[in-house]
């Protein structure tokens, strides 16, 4: 029922679940990204003005990039990836403070959707990376 880590810390089955779902919120994270990313694009087309929508669009698909190449290492447990998502998931959530207080200054209400993707699943990933930090071993191992 329980393996062992390197370490000499014991790691049971759940722990392997919490990274299993740490994966599968950055995949998600991903795949929300990559439609931003395919929005801007058509946006942008059909205002005329592709140029003007192009730094959006490439930073999006950055985003969406490294979300997929980090979701990618975390199956694999490998510590970059979880460093990666540590500071991708924490400049999100300082982005995600910005925008609330810019909306909150221009008396707009933030939306569901908006808090769940810019608070909830960054904190959650944040949550999850914390809580199983021990399942990632160095590239090579």
């Amino acid at each position: 029922m329980f393996g062992h880590h390197a370490g000499g810390m014991r790691t049971g089955k759940g722990s392997h679940e919490i990274v299993d779902g740490l994966w599968a919120i950055v995949l998600l994270q991903g795949a929300i990204i990559l439609t931003t990313t395919v929005e801007a694009f058509v946006g942008g087309l059909s205002l005329g003005s592709i140029a003007a929508a192009g730094p959006v669009v490439l930073l999006t698909f950055s985003g969406a990039v490294l979300a997929l190449v980090s979701a990618r290492g975390l199956r694999l447990r490998r510590r970059w990836a979880m460093r990666t998502t540590v500071v991708a998931e924490s400049l999100l959530l300082v982005m995600g403070l910005v925008g609330v207080g810019l909306s909150v200054l221009m008396d707009a209400q933030p939306g569901l959707v908006s808090i769940l993707t810019t608070f909830v699943m960054p904190a959650a990933v944040l949550i999850l990376v914390v809580r199983s930090s021990s399942m990632f071993v160095p590239k090579g191992t």
